[in-house]
């Protein structure tokens, strides 16, 4: 398609651009979840990385398709689940006043992340594929498919930002899960932290 519609340097931008991509998330879950895993477990991080990288590769590259969606079905469970706890528990300590504040000059901070949060590119043929090309049902799930995350996103900032006084106005970049745990001592002690921690990482909340 790329080549049909950009030609021979059009191709190979596109390429390129989707390698680079893939490369830098991978790099980031690999190095995210090794250091969850070090925390967690008390090994050196050269080791979480390999544990890590073994236990994924090898389910994606032994695992049938029908073992990798119900391994993928119980991570997206797992990953509402605890978001909800989180919500739950932390919204209630929600300041509405502190929803207005705005600190313009950390905006463009913001835009990788906003850019990294909604890749799915990739899978929009295999999608394509699924749905036997037809073009109300794909419009549908690719809209659908990003009101969903930008909903949670949206929620996950109202939490934050309602939750932590001054966060917007803070001229320093900190972890926004860390900050909240350390002010909520419920959050502190959630048996979801850990894997809030690595949801949020991964950009998935």
């Amino acid at each position: 398609m790329a080549k049909r519609t950009l030609g021979t340097v059009g191709v190979r931008t596109a390429c390129f651009s989707y390698l680079f991509i893939h490369y830098a998330l991978l790099v980031a879950y690999v190095a995210r979840s090794s250091e969850i895993l070090t925390n967690s477990l008390g090994i050196p991080l050269w080791e979480s990385a390999t544990l890590f990288s073994l236990a994924f590769g090898g389910l994606c590259y032994f695992g049938s398709q029908r073992v990798i969606g119900a391994v993928n079905g119980f991570l997206v469970f797992s990953i509402i689940t605890s978001f909800t706890a989180l919500v739950v528990v932390a919204s209630g300590n929600i300041q509405w006043s502190s929803l207005l504040e705005t600190n313009f000059a950390a905006a463009p901070q913001s835009i990788p992340i906003i850019a990294l949060s909604f890749v799915y590119q990739n899978v929009v043929p295999v999608l394509c594929t699924n749905l036997e090309g037809d073009l109300s049902k794909v419009r549908k799930a690719i809209v659908l498919g990003t009101a969903i995350p930008l909903a949670l996103f949206l929620i996950w900032d109202a939490v934050i930002l309602g939750t932590i006084p001054g966060f917007a106005e803070s001229g320093t970049i900190t972890d926004p899960l860390q900050q909240l745990r350390s002010s909520n001592g419920t959050v502190g002690v959630s048996i979801f932290q850990d894997v809030l921690m690595m949801c949020d990482k991964w950009g998935l909340i």
